[in-house]
């Protein structure tokens, strides 16, 4: 999608669609809503016409359809409680959903909650096989996984619950905080105007504490990383492959702000000569930690990076934690 944002454009368009909301499909309402809550701009009397059309049409809704609405109305805070009831009921009738609207609805909270995040655990334990046939990281496996299953992020509960499997925990409360705080003042630092509203901005911050032993040289750094863009510090890329993934196919994951992040940390410990590529027996004597906190659930090939990270630091303690990516963060265009 292109984030160009023309006002009286939308509201000619919001004026006319009210007209003619009883001849819209299923997929008409999902993306006319999607479109305007993308933008963060909520018309009244569009977003108060739309739950009531919709309702009449939601057995037609399909999983992803109804994954896009339910994630507009919630993104600008208009999900009200027969809206959301009528979504829960929906998804409970659903034979067949595609795992990344899964994963999205389980994010949602839905009275369904329960019986959708049971849903999930078993396809994630059937993804974790395919991702992780033999418990170990492989480049051909992860993009093998994604592209069969169709997914690109499995949101903030999914997320978590795949880096549960590769023994990865949450990070400290204090430092995700202090994480808060600092993609705060550097997303109102690094763009103002009107045009960083209409672009989707993910952040990475974490916190770098690494050593061998007591005397030797170490690395205690705190960095932050924005997605798109290629930051200036070097990156040795043997460390870390990105997966290229099936729904934003044209996105390069190797500009991911959490694959940039661990890529530096890597080539950096190497620079210091605390970690060799390919010295397995050199970099199991790090030792320390790193956290890192998103302001998104990370992708499916940004899991990977963080899983591929320990497999070369098996020593190093690695959390992770993030934010849901609702309120406009919308991980689903991840």
């Amino acid at each position: 999608s292109v984030a160009v944002f023309n006002e009286p454009l939308m509201a000619s368009i919001s004026g006319r669609a009210v007209l003619l909301l009883h001849q819209f499909d299923a997929q008409n309402l999902s993306n006319l809503t999607w479109a305007f809550s993308a933008f963060a701009v909520v018309d009244e009397p569009l977003f108060a016409a739309i739950p009531e059309e919709a309702m009449k049409k939601i057995s037609q809704f399909s999983s992803q359809e109804l994954a896009n609405i339910a994630w507009a109305f919630d993104a600008v805070s208009v999900l009200d409680r027969p809206m959301r009831d009528a979504i829960s009921a929906a998804a409970m009738d659903l034979q067949e959903i595609q795992v990344q609207a899964l994963s999205f609805l389980v994010d949602l909270d839905l009275p369904c909650r329960s019986s959708l995040l049971q849903r999930l655990r078993i396809l994630l334990e059937a993804f974790f096989q395919a991702w992780a046939p033999h418990e170990a990281f492989s480049p051909e496996h992860a993009k093998a996984a994604a592209w069969h299953y169709r997914v690109d992020g499995f949101g903030l509960a999914g997320s978590r619950m795949l880096l549960d499997k590769i023994a990865v925990p949450e990070a400290p409360a204090g430092f995700c905080e202090r994480a808060r705080c600092e993609i705060s003042q550097a997303s109102s630092r690094l763009e103002v105007g009107k045009e960083a509203r209409f672009r989707q901005r993910v952040f990475a911050f974490a916190d770098v504490d690494l050593e061998h032993a007591e005397g030797e040289p170490k690395m205690k750094d705190e960095m932050l990383f924005e997605n798109g863009f290629r930051n200036a510090r070097k990156i040795d890329q043997r460390w870390l492959k990105e997966t290229a993934l099936p729904i934003n196919s044209w996105v390069d994951r190797s500009l991911c702000a959490e694959m940039q992040l661990m890529g530096v940390i890597c080539t950096e410990l190497q620079d210091k000569g605390l970690a060799h590529f390919g010295h397995r027996d050199l970099n199991e004597l790090l030792r320390g930690s790193l956290d890192v906190y998103t302001s998104g659930p990370p992708c499916v090939s940004c899991l990977g990076a963080a899983w591929q990270f320990k497999l070369h630091f098996p020593k190093v303690v690695l959390r992770f934690s993030c934010s849901s990516g609702r309120g406009l963060e919308a991980w689903m265009r991840r």
